[in-house]
């Protein structure tokens, strides 16, 4: 752009990163752990004011009880779980029994692929993600539920398994950690986006069960995922971004260094500014409805804030609310 002043804006790649960048460009194993103590402000209340530490996620959908058997109907069963196909079936009455669940999933997908290794200002929209996705593990795990974990990276993705109390928080944070080890490696699954994890994320996390999903959702068919995963059980949508994701800088030349090297973009006037800044706007009022429409919530948090302490727009037990005045009303 002639007659422009020129800018250096420098970000480095976690690839080449050293201990001096430990907390901002990458974060270890202990780090994550070491979060199960951080205070966090949990938007899983169920009702009154959203508060700090540990807290009792919110019930959801699920009628709290898992389908165990069928068997023949016997005076005094609730009539609510008869089971209609079975007795039309055989002419005789049978009802279904179920267990009441102790422990219910709670599913962390976390993006942290090459795109999120980026940040004008604070940290790394990936270490921001991680430690998004382990306060929320930790507080399931106050909550007394099984974590599970799905973390996108460069290599794919890596799926932990539900497990109860620490043991599901530890394999989540674990591979958290590994995904920055591998960051700006080619894996042999090659870099994954959410879309690639719908099918995967849909067996994981069954209806009734929390699925919260943590990125920047500027990869392709991302908000077309977390539609799709909305459709069935409620999702809580945590959307991290640069201040440069949201506003284009003033007009200029502005070099920006990563492993392959430097380039330098130039910035246009002030209309691509303001379609830059739609775009993105567009994208977050999308996430909020998809949340909102289906019990959930959603969340933005900026590399340079702590996400501690955050709240959800709407309130999450004001979404509740409302969903079961809904379902009630049907």
């Amino acid at each position: 752009m002639a007659g422009a002043a020129q800018h250096d804006t420098v970000m480095q790649d976690v690839s080449s990163d050293t201990r001096p960048g430990r907390g901002r460009t990458w974060i270890g194993l202990p780090e994550l752990l070491a979060l199960r103590h951080t205070p966090f402000a949990s938007w899983f209340q169920s009702g009154g004011e959203l508060r700090s530490g540990p807290a009792r996620l919110a019930p959801l959908r699920a009628r709290g009880m898992e389908f165990d058997e069928v068997r023949a109907w016997q005076p005094g069963d609730d009539p609510r779980h008869m089971h209609w196909k079975a007795t039309a079936r055989t002419g005789r009455p049978y009802t279904k029994l179920y267990q009441e669940e102790s422990e219910r999933p709670t599913v962390v997908c976390a993006d942290l692929t090459e795109r999120m290794h980026f940040a004008t200002v604070g940290s790394f929209k990936s270490v921001v993600a991680a430690r998004v996705a382990m306060m929320i593990a930790w507080t399931a795990v106050a909550a007394r539920d099984r974590v599970s974990g799905l973390v996108l990276s460069t290599a794919g993705f890596d799926i932990t398994p539900p497990l109860p109390g620490r043991r599901g928080a530890q394999r989540l944070a674990r591979a958290l950690a590994g995904a920055f080890g591998n960051a700006g490696g080619n894996g042999a699954n090659g870099q994954a986006e959410l879309i690639d994890a719908v099918p995967a994320l849909q067996r994981r996390a069954p209806s009734g069960s929390r699925l919260v999903l943590v990125g920047d959702f500027m990869g392709e068919g991302c908000i077309d995922a977390a539609r799709r995963l909305a459709a069935h059980r409620p999702l809580l949508i945590v959307r991290l971004f640069d201040p440069l994701d949201r506003d284009l800088p003033p007009p200029g030349r502005y070099a920006v260094r990563d492993r392959r090297g430097e380039t330098v973009f130039r910035t246009g006037g002030e209309a691509a500014r303001r379609r830059w800044r739609d775009e993105f706007l567009q994208g977050s009022r999308a996430l909020a409805e998809i949340a909102r429409t289906h019990g959930g919530a959603y969340l933005e948090v900026r590399t340079d804030e702590d996400p501690a302490g955050r709240h959800t727009s709407p309130p999450l037990h004001a979404v509740l609310r409302r969903a079961t005045a809904r379902r009630l009303a049907r």
